[in-house]
C-alpha cells in the first residue's frame, strides 16, 4: 500500500502522550502486556505486563474456549440446521430487495466504474487529488471485504463487470438475433478456482509492492486490463462459470461473506433474505478443490505478510540479504525484472509466504489424519478440504484488525474527493475543504479492537473446526482427537499475529 508517508505522519501524531491500556475483557484482556508498540501506531504505547504474558494470555483464551466448545457442543448442534429468521417477512425491510432500488445500485456501480477509469486517466495525477486511488484501495478493496464479512454477500450486485457485461448482453440481444453473448465453452474440473487464485495472487503483489500502484493513470489501466480478462472469460466460458471460477473478487468477496449473520435465497416466487448466526455459511458437506484451498489460504497469507513487511523483524531481514553476498548474484539477476533490489526481496516473500502457510497447514493436516487412525480417517487433501473454510474468521479477524485505523482515518479523504474528484478545483457537493480527523480513532480503541477481534476470530475458527469434525468423524473420540492439531495451529497464529500486531510500524 503506497500511502505510508501519510500513515507515518498520522501515526506520530496520534498520541502526544503515553497512555495505560486497563481493561477487564474476560482472561486475555486480564493480561495485556506492557512496553509494546501497536501495530499501525508509530508511537510507543505501554501496557501493564511484557509481551509474552499478554501472547500467553490470548493463546489461553483460545486454548480455553475449545475447552468449553469441547464439553458443551454435543453432536448434532448445528450440524446441518441451525436458526434463521426471514427478514423479507418484515414490513420495513420488505421493500429493499425492489427491481427499482437494485437497478439504482447497480447503475451506481457503473458511475464508480467509468469515474475511476475517467479520473484516473485524464485527472491530476497527484494520488491525494484524484479519487481513484482511496477509491480503489481504500473504500472498496478495504471497505468491501468489512461489509462482505460483517453484513453480507452484496458484490454480485454491486459487481461492475458483472453489471455492465449483462447491460451489453441484453441490448446485443434486444437488436439482434443473438441469444447470448458467451459461447459457453466447458471449463474442464481441473481447472478449479486456479484462474481466479493467480489473478488474486497478482492484484496481492501490485498492492502490496508495486511502487506505482498508488498513481491513477496506473490504476485506470489496471482496472481496465482486469475488466477485459474478466468480459473475456465472460464471453468464453459464460458469465456464471467465470464468475465462480475465474472473477477473483467474487471468490474473495464470497468467502467473506459466508461468514456474514445474512445470505440471499433467491427461488421462484420466494425469494429470502435470511438471518442466520455467524460463521455457519462456512461449515461444507464436501470438501472444497484443491485450488479453492489454496486460494483460501493464500488469503490468509497475504494480509499477515502485509503486516509482517511492516515489522522491525522483516526490515532487518531486508537489509541482511542486501548485504548478503551469497544472495547478491540472484539479486542482480532478479532486479531487472522487478525494479530494484528490495522488490525483489519483497517478491520473494511473498512468493515464500504462501508456501510456507500451505506447507503448514497441509502438515497439521497430516498430523490430524494420523491421530485419528489412517484407516478410518479420510486422506490428507479431503481433511484440508474440509477444514480449510474454518479459517476464514481467522483472515477477516485480522483484515479487520491491520486495516481498521487504514479506512477510518486514511478513508475520510472520500469526502473532499467526492467533491473534486479530478483535482480540477472543483467542490460539487460542498466538502471540497474538509479536514482530515486524524484523531477519529486512538491508539487505545484501535488496540482494543484489534485484540478482541482477533481472539474472537480464533474462536469461531476452534467453534466451526469442532463442528466439521462431528460432521466428518463417527467416533466422539475421534472427533476430539481431530481438533488437538488444529488447536495448535490456531494459538500459535493468535501469539503471531498477535505479536506483528504489537510491532512499531518500520517502513
Amino acid at each position: 500500500m503506497q500511502y505510508c508517508f501519510i500513515l507515518k505522519f498520522i501515526l506520530n501524531n496520534l498520541f502526544a502522550t503515553k497512555q495505560v491500556f486497563i481493561t477487564s475483557f474476560a482472561v486475555i484482556l486480564m493480561l495485556l502486556p506492557g512496553a509494546v508498540s501497536a501495530h499501525g501506531f508509530a508511537q510507543r504505547y505501554d501496557l501493564p505486563v511484557p509481551l509474552m504474558l499478554y501472547l500467553i494470555g490470548a493463546a489461553a483464551t483460545v486454548a480455553v474456549s475449545f475447552v468449553v466448545i469441547a464439553l458443551f457442543v454435543r453432536r448434532g448442534m448445528l450440524l446441518y440446521r441451525y436458526p434463521c429468521l426471514n427478514l423479507m417477512k418484515l414490513p420495513v425491510v420488505r421493500f429493499l430487495p425492489h427491481p427499482i432500488l437494485f437497478g439504482l445500485l447497480q447503475a451506481l456501480s457503473i458511475v464508480l466504474f467509468v469515474l475511476i477509469l475517467t479520473a484516473g486517466w485524464f485527472g491530476v495525477q497527484d494520488p491525494f487529488q484524484n479519487i481513484a486511488p482511496t477509491l480503489v484501495w481504500v473504500i472498496w478493496w478495504v471497505g468491501f471485504a468489512y461489509v462482505s464479512g460483517l453484513l453480507g454477500n452484496f458484490w454480485p450486485l454491486v459487481n461492475p463487470w458483472t453489471n455492465i457485461f449483462t447491460l451489453l448482453q441484453w441490448l446485443v440481444c434486444r437488436y439482434s438475433r443473438l441469444s447470448s453473448l458467451s459461447f459457453n465453452v466447458a471449463l474442464p474440473r481441473w481447472v478449479g478456482v486456479w484462474p481466479a487464485a493467480m489473478l488474486f495472487a497478482a492484484f496481492s503483489w501490485i498492492e502490496l509492492i508495486w511502487r506505482h500502484s498508488d498513481e491513477p493513470a496506473n490504476i485506470a489501466s489496471m482496472v481496465m486490463g482486469y475488466s477485459l480478462l474478466t468480459w473475456t472469460g465472460m464471453v468464453l466460458f459464460g458469465k456464471e462459470a467465470w464468475l465462480q471460477r475465474g472473477e477473483a473478487f467474487t471468490l474473495v468477496f464470497g468467502l467473506l461473506a459466508r461468514f456474514a449473520p445474512s445470505e440471499w435465497n433467491d427461488k421462484e416466487q420466494d425469494s429470502r433474505w435470511l438471518l442466520r448466526p455467524f460463521g455457519v455459511g462456512l461449515l461444507v458437506s464436501q470438501p472444497v478443490s484443491a485450488s479453492l484451498t489454496v486460494f483460501v489460504v493464500m488469503m490468509l497469507s497475504v494480509v499477515t505478510f502485509d503486516g509482517f513487511m511492516a515489522t522491525p523483524l522483516w526490515a532487518s531481514t531486508v537489509q541482511w540479504i542486501l548485504y548478503s553476498d551469497f544472495l547478491r548474484p540472484l539479486l542482480i539477476l532478479l532486479q531487472p525484472i522487478f525494479g530494484d533490489a528490495v522488490a525483489v526481496i519483497m517478491s520473494l516473500g511473498f512468493v515464500l509466504f504462501p508456501a510456507l502457510f500451505i506447507s503448514v497447514y497441509y502438515t497439521f493436516c497430516l498430523l490430524m489424519r494420523l491421530l485419528t487412525g489412517p484407516a478410518s480417517s479420510p486422506g490428507i487433501s479431503e481433511l484440508a478440504g474440509y477444514f480449510v473454510m474454518t479459517l476464514i474468521p481467522i483472515a477477516l479477524a485480522y483484515h479487520l484488525a491491520h486495516y481498521m485505523s487504514f479506512l477510518l482515518i486514511v478513508g475520510q479523504y472520500i469526502i473532499p474527493l467526492l467533491s473534486d474528484p479530478f483535482g480540477f478545483g472543483w467542490d460539487l457537493f460542498g466538502t471540497k475543504h474538509y479536514f482530515v480527523d486524524i484523531g477519529i480513532v486512538n491508539a487505545r480503541f484501535v488496540w482494543i479492537t484489534s485484540v478482541i477481534a482477533i481472539v474472537t476470530g480464533h474462536i469461531f475458527a476452534v467453534f466451526l473446526s469442532h463442528v466439521m469434525a462431528q460432521r466428518i468423524f463417527d467416533n466422539q473420540r475421534q472427533a476430539l482427537l481431530s481438533q488437538l492439531p488444529m488447536l495448535v495451529l490456531m494459538v500459535g497464529y493468535t501469539m503471531v499475529s498477535l505479536w506483528i500486531l504489537a510491532q512499531p510500524i518500520v517502513e
